[in-house]
């Protein structure tokens, strides 16, 4: 496997249903549409050939929700709903990251998303609490105690004889 970074595909070419290799031209930006389109704007003249057999895009994804159900949460932007700590959509055993998420990053954060969402599905499938709110905590000078002064003479006396 290899990445392209910075290159976006022009077109593929094949026989049939079977890729034999893909068009690339050099990417200098990009712009998110208002419609949420991504416009790249590539270099011209940089068209590469590149073998392939098999093609994996990792950008610019929109997520399938007829396989998921249409139960799934939405953001205004359209991506799913996710808790942001776990990558879980609040419905059992589903659980999703990357652009359908967030919409479009990196492929470091793409990784980084996949390995978080993978420790999270295991602790989900050895069947652990996911998402464990803090207890409120209290400060420390608002706990008032009251101790009785024959109880301070004598725990005095008892630290006294441990020196």
């Amino acid at each position: 496997m290899k990445i392209h970074p910075c290159m976006t595909a022009i077109r593929f070419n094949g026989e049939g249903s079977t890729v034999k290799s893909l068009v690339f031209s050099r990417v200098t930006d990009f712009q998110v549409l208002p419609s949420g389109e991504v416009k790249f704007n590539v270099v011209p003249e940089s068209e590469q050939t590149v073998p392939a057999d098999t093609v994996i895009f990792s950008i610019g994804q929109s997520p399938d929700l007829d396989t998921a159900g249409k139960e799934l949460t939405l953001t205004a932007q359209g991506n799913l709903k996710t808790d942001i700590e776990t990558c879980w959509t609040g419905k059992p055993g589903i659980f999703a990251t990357g652009d359908c998420c967030t919409g479009a990053t990196s492929i470091i954060e793409a990784i980084a998303d996949g390995q978080k969402a993978a420790f999270f599905i295991d602790r989900y499938l050895h069947g652990d609490v996911l998402h464990v709110r803090p207890v409120a905590s209290q400060d420390p000078l608002a706990i008032k105690v009251t101790i009785p002064a024959s109880r301070t003479k004598r725990q005095d006396s008892l630290c006294r004889s441990h020196r």
